[in-house]
This record gives C-alpha cells, structure tokens and sequence, in this order.
C-alpha cells in the first residue's frame, strides 16, 4: 500500500544493551563495511559528510502536510484507519488483486500508470528486486530461521524468503490480504528442495494491539510502519517478539518535501483507499529506535542498478545525494 515517497531502511536487534551494540558497532566496522558491499549497500556518509549534504527535510517549510510536531506527515481527518487497512483489498480491482498475487512480477504490457516510463520493469518494482536481495544477504540468517513479516501484505516477502529454507510467519490486519498470502504460497509449484517442504504460516494479527505469543530470530517491517496509527506500541510490540539479540529490519519511505506530487499522492490514497498513509520524518524515526531499545549501528545507501565503469562514480555521489536511507542496528 506504499504510494511514492523516498525510503529509509533500518536494520535492528533488540534484547542487548544499546551502548555496547553502539560500541562493538564501532569496533567491527570493517565487517559491516564487508557485508555492505555484499548485500548490495554502500557505506553512509561520514558525520562531516551529511552536515554538507542536504536531505529533502532540511528544506521542508512548516505548514500544510507537516504535523505540528514534524513527526509524522499530516493524515486526512475523519477517516477510520483501522477499518481502511482492514477493507483495503476489498476496494481493488481484479487486476489489482492479481497482481498482489504475482508482487513484484507483473504483465509490462499491462502498465497504466503515467509515472511509469519507457519499456522494462517501473522503477517501484526495480526497487523490490533490489531491496529483497539486499536484504536477504544484510540478515544473513542461517538456514532455518524464523522470520516474521509484520504488515506482510499478499506475501510475496514471505515467499521469496520461504523458498531459502525459512521458516516464515506472516502477520497483517486484513482477512483478505492473508488469504492471498496464503493461496500466494500454496501455489508455489516448487518445494524448498527435494525433501524439503516450504514453511510458512500467515495471523490476521493487528499488531498495535498486542504482540504474538513467540519470537523469532528476525523482525520484518517492510513499507509498514507508515500504516500504523500507534507507532510505540507497535516498536514495544516488536522488541518482544524477537529473540535475544535478533534483528529487525524496517524499510519506511521517508516525509515527502511539502507542496510535492508525493505529497498529494498520499493524501489522495488516504481519501480514496482510507489507508493511513503517514511517513516519519527521518529525526523521529531514528528516536523511535533509540526509545525503545534499538540501536543504529550502519547508516547505508541503496546503490541499484548497472552501471559504465566511467560513470561509477557519479552513481554513488548520486546516491548519497537521494533520500533513501539504509540503516544498520543493533
């Protein structure tokens, strides 16, 4: 249900001491700096770096679409957010709803959107390719782990990650949306290999409520976290369902600039899908860690796609220059 907007990614574990992840954070930079190249991020900038780099929040003008306390992006009054996410895949076409069967596959001859240029794949579905590899090799979980897809949508995380041999659980709001992860994954033709079944298990589950009973060795908050109305009692929630020293991962897009398409691109699906669609700025979402007991300890861009070996260079300065934010946390 993600609609434009720039994006931040934290990677996170829970159940140790922030200060002496921060530290050892610290002390093995070489092996985050290795899993970085590997996983497809570059390493952030330096402290001195971001001072002389502005990100599109450093010129936001207060007013409309900025909350008083410049959080969160300003939701549309009147609306029952609850009962939007709950209804959401009730409101889409049939077109639609196939392709939250296939997410991120989709028919090219079938695109529709305006914002989508030129022939290949879009740039959102680029960025899911990328995002899922990245991640993949980021957690770099052994084989067996449990991972839980909080706001898992269709599913289509939880499948990539099921057939690596995860034992995955995925959680959402909406009845609708878990039986197409479940007929999502049920369909897949293929077992893990030749005497290994795919594991998975999918909750209609609100997790502003209360947590689920178990914990797991990672924590997946893919485009979510944006959707949810309580957002402490969402990251109290999801620190106790981790394992000690598991990892959380949170990919979020970030507060659109006022006054830009984004910006009322969010405000229209808020009215037409009754979704709330609330981005944080990147200050508030990096207290929100903090506060509640995580810590970050890699601060990454997202580097995707080819490039001429001339041009490499200005790809990364490129990078650097987005406000796509990938955050490594302990």
């Amino acid at each position: 249900m993600t609609r434009g907007g720039a994006v931040q990614t934290i990677f996170l574990t829970a159940g140790i001491p922030s200060w002496l992840w921060i530290r050892e954070g610290l002390a093995s930079n070489s092996k985050l700096t290795t899993c970085s190249h590997e996983g497809g991020f570059t390493p952030a900038l330096t402290q001195n770096q971001k001072k002389m780099t502005k990100s599109p929040a450093d010129d936001r003008p207060e007013g409309d679409g900025a909350d008083d306390s410049r959080r969160r992006f300003r939701k549309v009054d009147g609306i029952d957010y609850k009962r939007g996410a709950i209804d959401y895949a009730d409101k889409l076409a049939p077109s639609d709803r196939h392709h939250l069967l296939t997410k991120p596959f989709y028919n090219l001859a079938h695109r529709h959107s305006e914002k989508y240029e030129g022939e290949g794949p879009d740039a959102d579905t680029h960025r899911h390719f990328c995002d899922f590899a990245n991640m993949a090799v980021a957690l770099s979980l052994p084989p067996g782990a449990r991972i839980l897809d909080v706001g898992c949508g269709s599913g289509w995380l939880c499948e990539y990650f099921a057939r690596f041999g995860y034992d995955v659980t995925g959680i959402d709001i909406s009845p609708a949306l878990i039986d197409l992860a479940r007929e999502r994954l049920q369909r897949v033709p293929y077992r893990v290999d030749d005497d290994t079944n795919l594991r998975y298990q999918f909750f209609v589950h609100d997790i502003e409520i209360a947590p689920l009973p178990e914990t797991f060795a990672a924590v997946i908050c893919y485009d979510a976290l944006h959707h949810f109305e309580d957002e402490h009692s969402v990251f109290v929630n999801l620190n106790s369902m981790l394992d000690y020293g598991g990892l959380l991962f949170v990919l979020e897009g970030e507060w659109p600039r006022a006054g830009s398409a984004t910006e009322e691109e969010l405000r229209g699906v808020m009215r037409q899908y009754q979704t709330l669609e609330s981005p944080f700025s990147r200050d508030y979402l990096l207290s929100l860690l903090r506060e509640h007991g995580f810590a970050v300890v890699g601060d990454y861009v997202g580097v995707m796609g080819l490039f001429e070996r001339g041009e490499v260079d200005l790809a990364l300065q490129a990078a650097r220059d987005s406000s796509f934010n990938y955050l490594l946390c302990k």
